[in-house]
């Protein structure tokens, strides 16, 4: 995970060391770093999952937020990189203890707190290489479970919603809160594991009372695509003013491309095929949109890792790097950038470390120190984006940015902790040959607008709610 937990204003990193304790790594500003005190374990018996940064009190230090089975944690920000101890916020009581391997957070009831997703995991899978194992009557069928929705005001949980599906349910290992439909209410996407088909949860704003009202409606946008989803991005990749959805999987990339009545499913056609000779092409974990060359062109960056069991458990797979084109394609570069790391690399993402206006990448492998790849391409302008919401939601999770580069906009959205990684609560634009872009339209999720006609590139500007 990359953020500024220190506010010092340069990004640091949080990674778990082989002693499973989160370590944060303070950065000098300059790209150096210097490890600081790790992060109290979670009582005996937590399950270590998805570690991501919030501000949610307003005071400019970010707090961490730890889903461990079958908890969720909260971690105080003290200051100079030091955190307290973890303060459980919400604790599974039925009798199946699911796992949940990611969680996303966001507004999701329009309160302005807060709201915490939590992506759910079978509770125990079959035996390590089990998966084709047909002894007991057939093959092992992973089911899909129900996810959990906890709705947040004033710091402590006041509704839990279990999102079940159509389908029957889900195994995520990674999630996004996303406002798909424009509408201003933060819906809810769920890539699923295991071959399942992903939900796409359409929120409808409050019901009866102050609950929001949830409709999975992913058959009807041809969403439910079957995969083994465990990396999401979003950015508007076709230029009709809507987010298109891209996942990691067991094979080529997933790409949910937006059309006049839906998505269609468009990776293989993109070109996100990978030029190996692995069979599956890939096994893919922590996946980023980023512009690593400042030319206008969204790249994508994969960590890729063994299966945590069954066939091809104990096979690696490179990283892989996409370049983006000019015509809305991309190209495997893998090999000739020297990108294919053979680690068993989960976690992956990026931020500009060193502030040269170019996004670096670090990945990290279980167990050991996170490896850090410092960018020294290209020539092109930039922009960041930096956002000061409200108290409760200081990082703005779920606002839009849209910037205007001649004919060309860009689009993206503030996310928050996706699978294996986090990026800084600060959005990157690489902008090619121009001096000066606009407008810049940034879309709180308030739905106040902040809108600036005509901004000087290469720097970062930083944006404050206009009623802060």
């Amino acid at each position: 995970m990359a953020h500024d937990v220190d506010a010092d204003g340069d990004v640091d990193i949080l990674h778990s060391d082989a002693d499973a304790r989160f370590v944060p790594f303070l950065n000098d500003g300059r790209g150096f770093f210097l490890a600081g005190p790790a992060l109290q374990a979670p009582p005996f018996g937590a399950t270590v999952g998805t570690l991501g940064a919030a501000d949610d009190d307003g005071d400019g230090l970010p707090e961490l937020f730890l889903a461990a089975t079958p908890n969720l944690w909260r971690y105080q920000n003290l200051g100079s990189g030091t955190f307290g101890a973890p303060t459980s916020l919400w604790e599974e009581t039925g009798t199946v203890r699911y796992r949940y391997p990611a969680f996303s957070m966001a507004d999701a009831d329009g309160d302005g707190d807060l709201d915490i997703a939590m992506f759910a995991h079978m509770e125990n899978g079959p035996p390590p290489g089990d998966d084709d194992d047909d002894s007991a009557g057939g093959p092992f069928v992973f089911e899909g479970t129900r996810d959990v929705l906890l709705l947040f005001e004033g710091g402590s949980v006041q509704e839990t919603i279990e999102l079940l599906g159509d389908a029957g349910g889900t195994l995520g290992l990674v999630g996004l809160f996303t406002d798909r439909d424009g509408d201003g209410d933060q819906d809810l996407f769920v890539p699923s594991d295991r071959d399942l088909p992903a939900v796409f949860w359409r929120n409808d704003g409050p019901g009866s009372g102050s609950v929001p009202t949830f409709v999975d409606d992913s058959t009807q946008i041809s969403a439910a695509v079957e995969m083994d989803g465990m990396g999401v991005d979003s950015a508007d990749l076709n230029q009709d003013g809507r987010l298109d959805y891209l996942i990691s999987d067991t094979g080529p990339v997933k790409v949910l491309l937006s059309g006049s009545s839906g998505y269609v499913e468009s990776g293989v056609a993109l070109g996100l095929d990978p030029d190996t000779d692995f069979n599956p092409a890939t096994v893919g974990w922590s996946l980023d949109l980023v512009d690593l060359e400042n030319d206008g062109w969204l790249d994508i960056v994969q960590a890729s890792g063994p299966l945590p069991d069954g066939p091809g458990a104990a096979q690696a797979w490179p990283d892989i790097y996409w370049r983006g084109l000019e015509d809305g394609t991309f190209e495997d570069v893998t090999t000739e950038t020297g990108f294919g790391s053979m680690a068993e690399n989960y976690g992956l993402t990026t931020a500009d470390f060193d502030g040269d206006g170019f996004l670096d990448v670090v990945r990290v492998e279980p167990g050991s120190p996170p490896s850090l790849l410092m960018n020294r391409c290209g020539a092109g302008a930039w922009l960041d984006v930096e956002l000061i919401g409200l108290p409760e939601n200081r990082e703005a999770f779920g606002a839009r940015i849209e910037v205007v580069s001649g004919d060309f906009t860009h689009l993206r959205e503030m996310h928050s902790s996706r699978g294996q990684g986090q990026t800084p609560s600060r959005l990157h634009f690489g902008l090619g040959a121009v001096d000066t872009v606009g407008p810049v339209r940034i879309t709180w999720p308030d739905g106040a607008v902040s809108e600036s006609s005509l901004v000087p590139v290469n720097r970062r500007v930083t944006v404050t709610h206009p009623v802060r």
